[in-house]
Order: structure tokens, then C-alpha cells, then sequence
């Protein structure tokens, strides 16, 4: 009983003022330390001037994934400043051999389909390694990756459309990424 009597005799003792700062260094610390892993992104992307303008590459990025098909999907992004369009480069990964025909990005009640360009079929152990490109606005791209919760990827080929879908922390890392670098690309226009 005498330990709780001394615990309300010193938190008496400190000002309001006290708490105030206390409160702000909380803050700080916690600020201090969202600012530093947002600086770290330069790891994620490369930038290139030219001549009309700055050319951001964002390295491969992956977490798509159908689990009933055991596939996967792993991208990444080109785009250039000033351009109001991007090209997602991306390798899908399956057991079965397919035709593939779009690539759709799912965003709720909005979907985006870009035609896709072959840039190569190969097989790699028991899967199909499948690589293409495919262009999509810049806007669209902004939209999908500004989503909270995981949007969709749908990779369709002439029979059937396989959806895949993302883990929320990676998710949440990726779009972060994305969304940084998207803001870089406007600043460089």
C-alpha cells in the first residue's frame, strides 16, 4: 500500500508540461523511425535520365499467388516520366501449359486489361516459365497498388482465367514501395 502511495506522490510531483513532452518524444521516436524505412526504398528502384525525361525500373517484386494451381507471379515496373503509361514485366509460373492472352489488374468493381507481348516460353524443372509484357496507364497502376486491402492479378489465356491473390503483409509492403516511386515519377515530370 505504501508502494502505490509513493507511485501517486511522484506522478503528483511531475508537471503536465512533463507528460506533454514525454508524449513528443513518443512521437518523434515513432516518426523518427516510419521516415527512416521510408528513405530505404531507393533500394527497390533505379532511376535513368533521358532525354524525355527520367526512366524509373522498379526491381522484380512477387507474392501473387494461386495456391489450388500452385502458381505464382513475379514483376516488375518500367515507366517514364511525363509518359502516361508504364509496362509491367512479368513471369508467371505453372504447372500447365497455357495460351496466355491478358493480364487484368482487379481493383473491386474496376479491371484493367492490357493484351500481353511474349517475350519468352521456357520450362524450368515441373513448371512453365512463362514471360511477358504487358502496358497499362499509369493512373490504373496508381489505383491498384493505392488499394488497402489486396487487389487481385488475373492472368487469362483462351480457356480460363486464373486469378491470384496476395498476402496482406506483403501486400503492404509492395504497394507502400510502389506508391513512393509512383510519387517520384509525377515529381520528375
Amino acid at each position: 500500500m505504501c508502494t502505490v502511495n509513493n507511485h501517486q506522490k511522484e506522478a503528483k510531483s511531475h508537471s503536465p508540461l512533463f507528460f506533454v513532452f514525454f508524449y513528443l518524444m513518443l512521437l518523434l521516436c515513432f516518426g523518427y523511425s516510419n521516415t527512416t524505412k521510408a528513405q530505404k526504398i531507393k533500394k527497390y528502384y533505379v532511376s535513368f535520365k533521358q532525354e524525355k525525361g527520367t526512366l524509373f525500373f522498379i526491381r522484380p517484386q512477387d507474392g501473387f499467388k494461386n495456391a489450388s494451381l500452385h502458381s505464382h507471379l513475379k514483376y516488375d515496373i518500367t515507366c517514364l516520366s511525363g509518359s502516361d503509361s508504364l509496362t509491367i514485366n512479368f513471369s508467371y509460373f505453372d504447372k500447365t501449359s497455357r495460351t496466355l492472352d491478358s493480364l487484368a489488374l482487379q481493383t473491386g468493381a474496376k479491371r484493367s486489361a492490357s493484351a500481353l507481348k511474349k517475350i519468352f516460353i521456357e520450362t524450368q524443372k515441373s513448371y512453365w516459365h512463362y514471360r511477358f509484357s504487358a502496358r497499362f496507364s499509369i493512373r490504373d497502376a496508381e489505383d491498384f497498388f493505392n488499394q488497402v486491402m489486396a487487389p487481385k492479378l488475373e492472368v487469362v489465356d483462351k480457356k480460363d482465367t486464373i486469378v491470384l491473390t496476395c498476402k496482406k503483409r506483403t501486400w503492404e509492403k509492395n504497394s507502400k514501395i510502389n506508391q513512393k516511386i509512383f510519387q517520384l515519377v509525377r515529381y520528375n515530370n
